[in-house]
C-alpha cells in the first residue's frame, strides 16, 4: 500500500543480447521497424523532442556538445557548450568554462529548449559530483542552458544545484523544475525572472520528473529510495508515496493525468500507478535496467529502454502487457517520440541514434482483436457495384467495418477524426464496446466490399485498416 507523507516546504535478471534490429518482418500487429542509424561525434546520454521537427541529443563530457537534427535525419547543429559565464551575470568566473550536456526540456511550444549540464569544467570547479557520490550540497552546483531554437543562441545560463539531470517544463510555461542528483533537492526555476526561486529536499537521488498537463502536480522518481514524491506547485506542499519499488528512475504521465508510469531500474520492471486511488494497479516485466520511457501521442503505448541488455521494448498501457521487443545499438538510455511521423528515437550510449517506425500506430487492431490480413494493392480497386445481391451480405452475416484506429480513451478516438479530417478522410465513432472506442472509415454489407475500400485506402492514403465483424 502507498502511504503517504506529508511535509511543508520552500513557497535482476541476467537476459540474452539481442541482436540489433533489422528492416521489417512486417508485423501489423507489432509494427516497430528500424528506419535509419545515426553515427558521428556523438555519445548521446538522451535524445528528445522539440513537439516541432528537431531532436536535440546530448553527449555529455565525451564530445560536449548538442547535436540537432530534423525529421529527415539530417544534422541541422551542433551547439558546443562552452560559455562565459560572467556574460550570463556570473561575474564571479573569468574567462570560459564547457558543460557537460545530459537532458533537455523544452518549453510548450518548441521555441526554447532548458538543457542540464551534468557537471562544468573550468577554474573554480574543484569539486565535481558523481553518479555515485554522497547526498551533499557540498559539491560543486552546475547550470542550465536556456537555447533559443530558431537561432540556436544559448539566450541564459542559470545556476542549480549538484549534478542536475532531469528537467521538465510546466505545461503552463511557469516553472522548470530540474532533479539534482548530488544534492538530493529540486530546483524551480521561474522562467520569468530566468533564475532559481527556490529549491525543495527529495531525498537521495532525485531523478526523472512528471508534471500533469493542468500544471498543478509534479511527481519525481527518487533513485535512491522506494517512494515517488508528489509536488503541489500552487501551495509547494510536498508528499511522498512510499513503497513503489527499488530504484524508480524515470516517470510518465498519462495524457488524462489519471496513470503515472515508473521504470524500476534494479527490478526490470514498469510499474502503473492510478493517481487518485495513489496505488499501483499493474506491472510488468521489460527486462533487465529499464531506464527512459515514452509514452506515444494517444498515451495507449510506452516504448522503453533497457540500457543492460540493447532493448526497446514497447507496452500497451492498457493491459500493462508487452507487444514487442527489438534489439538495439549498445547501450540504449535515452528516447523520445514523433506523433506526426510515428516514429520512436532512441539514444545509444555506445554511439548512435537509432529511429525506429511504429506502423501500427492509427492503422491495426490491438492485438487481442479479431483481424482480417490485408495485402496492399499494386493498382486501384475497382468499387463494389451496386448489384451485389443482398441475400449474400445476409448469409455473411454482416455489417462489416472498416477500422482505422482503436483506443482505450474517448478523447484520443476523437483526436484521430480529427487527424484523419485533415487529411481528407471521414471517419466517426463506433459505439464504446468492451474493447474501447473505435474510429470506423465505413460499414459494409459483405466483406468483399469492406476489403475493397481497406485496399483502396491502402493504395491512395497508405492506411492500412483492419475488418471487424
Amino acid at each position: 500500500m502507498l502511504v503517504f507523507i506529508l511535509v511543508l516546504l520552500c513557497p535482476l535478471l541476467v537476459a540474452l543480447k539481442l541482436p540489433e534490429a533489422n528492416p521489417p518482418k512486417a508485423s501489423a500487429r507489432k509494427g516497430l521497424i528500424h528506419k535509419k542509424s545515426i553515427y558521428g561525434k556523438i555519445y548521446p546520454k538522451s535524445i528528445v523532442h522539440s513537439g516541432k521537427g528537431l531532436f536535440f541529443a546530448q553527449n555529455m563530457m565525451y564530445q560536449h556538445s548538442i547535436t540537432v537534427y530534423n525529421r529527415d535525419y539530417e544534422l541541422v547543429k551542433t551547439l558546443s557548450d562552452k560559455v562565459k559565464l560572467a556574460d550570463y551575470g556570473h561575474a564571479e568566473f573569468k574567462g570560459f568554462h564547457q558543460g557537460s550536456p545530459v537532458e533537455t526540456a523544452f518549453s510548450a511550444d518548441g521555441k526554447f529548449a532548458w538543457i542540464s549540464n551534468y557537471q562544468m569544467y573550468g577554474k573554480g570547479f574543484d569539486n565535481p559530483g558523481e553518479d555515485k557520490c554522497k547526498k551533499s550540497t557540498d559539491y560543486d552546483k552546475s547550470y542550465v542552458y536556456k537555447v533559443d531554437t530558431d537561432s540556436f543562441h544559448i539566450h541564459r545560463v542559470v545556476e542549480v544545484g549538484c549534478v542536475p539531470k532531469f528537467l521538465a517544463v510546466s505545461p503552463n510555461g511557469k516553472y522548470v523544475l530540474v532533479s539534482n542528483w548530488c544534492s538530493g533537492d529540486l530546483s524551480i526555476i521561474d522562467t520569468e525572472f530566468e533564475h532559481e526561486a527556490c529549491t525543495i529536499e527529495m531525498g537521495k537521488y532525485p531523478r526523472g520528473i512528471a508534471i500533469d498537463s493542468k500544471s498543478r502536480f509534479a511527481y519525481i522518481a527518487v533513485m535512491g529510495s522506494k517512494k515517488m514524491a508528489i509536488l503541489d506547485l500552487e501551495t509547494f506542499t510536498l508528499s511522498f508515496m512510499q513503497g513503489v519499488g527499488t530504484t524508480p528512475r524515470h516517470v510518465c504521465i498519462s495524457p488524462d493525468d489519471r496513470f503515472l508510469y515508473a521504470s524500476l531500474n534494479h527490478e526490470g520492471k514498469v510499474i502503473k500507478i492510478d493517481i487518485q486511488k495513489s496505488k499501483i494497479v499493474d506491472e510488468v516485466f521489460v527486462g533487465a535496467t529499464p531506464r527512459s520511457m515514452i509514452l506515444d501521442d494517444t498515451g495507449e503505448y510506452l516504448y522503453v529502454v533497457n540500457y543492460k541488455i540493447d532493448q526497446l521494448t514497447k507496452v500497451r498501457v492498457t493491459d500493462m502487457k508487452v507487444i514487442q521487443q527489438v534489439g538495439t545499438k549498445s547501450k540504449p538510455i535515452g528516447v523520445t517520440f514523433d506523433a506526426e511521423k510515428h516514429t520512436v528515437w532512441v539514444a545509444c550510449y555506445g554511439g548512435a541514434i537509432m529511429i525506429f517506425e511504429d506502423q501500427s500506430l492509427m492503422h491495426g487492431p490491438p492485438s487481442d482483436e479479431p483481424f482480417i490480413t490485408l495485402t496492399p494493392s499494386t493498382h486501384t480497386p475497382k468499387p463494389t457495384t451496386k448489384s451485389t445481391p443482398a441475400v449474400a451480405a445476409k448469409k455473411e452475416k454482416g455489417p462489416y467495418y472498416l477500422i482505422v484506429g482503436s483506443f482505450s480513451q474517448k478523447s484520443n478516438a476523437e483526436k484521430a477524426i480529427k487527424r484523419f479530417a485533415t487529411q481528407g478522410i471521414k471517419t466517426e465513432l463506433l459505439p464504446n464496446g468492451t474493447a474501447g472506442y473505435r474510429v470506423t472509415m465505413g460499414k459494409y454489407l459483405n466483406k468483399k466490399a469492406a476489403i475493397d475500400a481497406a485496399n483502396q485506402l491502402q493504395h491512395k492514403h497508405k492506411i492500412n485498416g483492419w475488418i471487424l465483424n
